[in-house]
This record gives structure tokens, sequence and C-alpha cells, in this order.
């Protein structure tokens, strides 16, 4: 992935979670300057992104979490990311 200025953070009712986003070669990282309530689930929207397949696949990514003041990641959980088809 080479830009992310069209990811998008929501929580359950759909209004936009505050995130810093930031991104290199193995990671994308996302830093909440608010905390997020433990019963809430994000969904992370990936827009106009671009990929060099052209074949749609689904991708694996690890998640995990870190806590402000903790030095290790906790892991989470998996998160799958549909791509489709370029044509």
């Amino acid at each position: 992935m080479t830009s992310l200025d069209n990811l998008s953070i929501k929580d359950n009712s759909g209004q936009d979670i505050k995130a810093e986003i930031q991104n290199n070669e193995c990671q994308v990282l996302i830093t909440f300057p608010e905390s997020v309530e433990p019963v809430n689930n994000l969904k992370i929207g990936f827009t106009d992104i671009y990929n060099q397949s052209t074949m749609g696949e689904t991708l694996l990514y690890q998640l995990s979490v870190q806590q402000e003041g903790l030095v290790q990641r906790i892991p989470i959980g998996t998160a799958r990311i549909d791509v489709p088809d370029a044509s």
C-alpha cells in the first residue's frame, strides 16, 4: 500500500473515529488520541489504495494493540482484506 489518504475508521454506530495513521512497507500503525471503549467494534475502510494485484485475492494481516506506556504489543487477531479483481 503506497498511500492511506482515504482510510476511514468508524465505530458500531457508523461515527468516524479520530486517529493518526502511519505506514511503511511492513505495517500500518493507527494511533487513537482518545480511548476506544472495549465494547466497540471498529470498521477500517481502505478505499483508492494502489495494489499490484490484477486478480482478486484475500490478504490476511496480524492485528495487535499496544497500550500507552507499554513496550510490547499484544496480538488480538487477524484482519481479512478482500481485494477486488482489477477488471
